[in-house]
């Protein structure tokens, strides 16, 4: 269960919370190795239900600010902010629609460079600290697609609701993460 979870306020307003996740905190005394699957298998489920491009922090509200989110071939990316305050800076120019756009030209060059997690190796993202910023910044919406070895449960889709779909997908993440 993700501790914090921060949505649109207009899918709130009409109880649509799913639709609306923008970003998810996992909030922990002592942040260990063993807390990343929670927070991947948490990244993925909420990708699949949101309509935003989700990010995750997974934070000791002290020093440890770790960021993850999914890039377009579905690769698990993250990056550790500097301190509190930089991360704090991060997650507000982030959630504030309008500096989106403007955020990658005017952020800290100190930036931390990232990782790239592939599930199970962790790897140096090689490349400057701004490039890391912009793949942080552009993260893109994910779709997730999921092939059964019996049957595929794609062909189906067509007489299931959205949400039906949505909540057999995250059954999947949570079985493959489980």
């Amino acid at each position: 269960m993700t501790d914090v979870l921060v949505m649109n306020k207009s899918f709130y307003n009409v109880l649509d919370y799913y639709s609306g996740i923008r970003a998810g905190f996992e909030l922990k005394k002592r942040v260990q190795d063993i807390h990343v699957y929670q927070v991947i298998t948490e990244l993925i489920a909420t990708n699949i239900l949101s309509n935003f491009a989700v990010f995750f922090v997974l934070t000791d509200l002290n020093d440890c600010w770790i960021f993850y989110w999914l890039s377009n071939d579905r690769t698990v990316m993250m990056f550790r902010a500097i301190d509190s305050s930089n991360a704090l800076d991060i997650i507000g120019r982030t959630l504030d629609e309008d500096s989106i756009s403007t955020a990658t030209t005017t952020i800290d060059p100190n930036f931390p460079i990232g990782s790239r997690i592939n599930f199970c190796h962790l790897g140096n993202l090689q490349g400057e600290a701004s490039e890391n910023v912009d793949l942080f910044f552009n993260r893109p919406k994910v779709q997730f697609e999921f092939e059964d070895d019996v049957a595929n449960m794609k062909d189906m889709f067509d007489e299931m609701t959205e949400e039906e779909i949505k909540g057999w997908k995250v059954r999947r993440v949570i079985k493959l993460f489980g």
